[in-house]
């Protein structure tokens, strides 16, 4: 068994900086939120004697994970994520894992 889902919000806008010498200097920025969310579970059955039954393996396990990212110009742009992750299975228990990076992009041309 196995549940992905997503969702995800994008806003694209922009604003003027006046500069008194030159021209308004016009910024095009873009902020985007995505939410995301994944489960799954497997069982493994088998039998010995041919007559019983029983649970042999198991897996479970789910986690969830956000993103904000922002352009702030075509050459600037950067994002935070946080994920946040449960695991459990017969073999070897519970676990917890937690995520959280950042990143900025920067274009340099010449």
């Amino acid at each position: 068994k196995s549940l992905n889902a997503s969702i995800g919000y994008n806003l694209k806008g922009g604003f003027k900086i006046p500069l008194p010498i030159i021209k308004n200097w016009e910024v095009d920025n873009s902020m985007g939120f995505t939410l995301n969310l994944d489960m799954n579970e497997s069982r493994t059955m088998g039998t010995k004697d041919k007559t019983t039954l029983s649970e042999q393996a198991f897996n479970s396990g789910w986690k969830i994970g956000a993103r904000v990212s922002y352009s702030f110009t075509s050459k600037v742009s950067g994002g935070v994520r946080y994920e946040y992750r449960e695991n459990d299975s017969k073999t070897n228990g519970r676990k917890v894992d937690r995520d959280f990076g950042f990143d900025i992009n920067i274009a340099i041309s010449g």
